[in-house]
């Protein structure tokens, strides 16, 4: 019960810190997030939304230990990409520029450019979108079967005028509906969370299909021609 009590407490501080952010309050979305606990299931997300928090407040100085304690944490992190673009961008501003190249490099190393990795995204892309339209109709003749089962369990008559042997037997096939409907209705219920799970394997494919790489790219550019400037 405690746990419980404890991660719905931290999951709270993390969306009133995702709130705040959204509606601009920064300092506020800053409070809230560092009060997630370190050994929260929600700390990747804070420490992400801390770093974000700084880079707002344009206080770059600050985003960089968040950042550094997710890579460290958490290095198969699906935001990793995002952390070394925003340690880019804070060392840019700092202009620790070398350090921002290492950095942005690091994102071009992860994504090299390749027709045929592009290929295979693209076809993952399609093959999720197939697999939800599926489910989704799956979904829809359920519920049809389902409406018609429940429209036809209905006796119709009086029991008294109805022979014993056929009241017998629409009594089997009753239970038999019954048995079938919730069938239907767990069936219904395991699509559903397939559906959410497919739903969250896209919103992961989308974050790492960002262009991620073009944006290290013009990183490097700006950090390079910044730093022939100051010389």
């Amino acid at each position: 019960m405690y746990t419980d009590t404890s991660a719905l407490q931290e999951r709270a501080r993390l969306v009133l810190g995702l709130l705040f952010f959204e509606l601009k309050d920064y300092q506020r979305s800053i409070k809230y997030l560092k009060k997630v606990a370190p050994n929260s299931a929600a700390n990747s997300k804070a420490l992400l939304g801390l770093a974000w928090g700084y880079i707002k407040l344009k206080q770059y100085q600050n985003v960089v230990p968040p950042l550094e304690i997710l890579l460290k944490k958490y290095p198969h992190s699906e935001y990793i990409p995002e952390v070394y673009l925003l340690l880019g961008q804070a060392h840019l501003k700092l202009h620790l520029y070398d350090k921002s190249i290492y950095y942005f490099n690091k994102i071009v190393e992860r994504f090299p450019k390749s027709k045929k990795n592009e290929l295979i995204i693209r076809r993952i892309a399609e093959n999720i979108d197939r697999e939800q339209k599926q489910i989704k109709n799956i979904q829809i003749n359920l519920l049809m079967i389902e409406t018609r089962l429940l429209n036809s369990i209905q006796l119709t008559g009086s029991k008294k005028y109805v022979p014993k042997f056929m009241l017998n037997e629409k009594n089997k096939l009753e239970k038999r509906r019954r048995i079938l409907l919730r069938q239907i209705v767990s069936e219904r219920e395991d699509y559903q969370n397939l559906l959410t799970q497919i739903q969250q394997l896209k919103l992961v494919y989308e974050r790492r299909n960002k262009d991620w790489r073009s944006y290290a790219e013009y990183g490097i550019s700006r950090a390079l021609y910044l730093k022939e400037q100051e010389h």
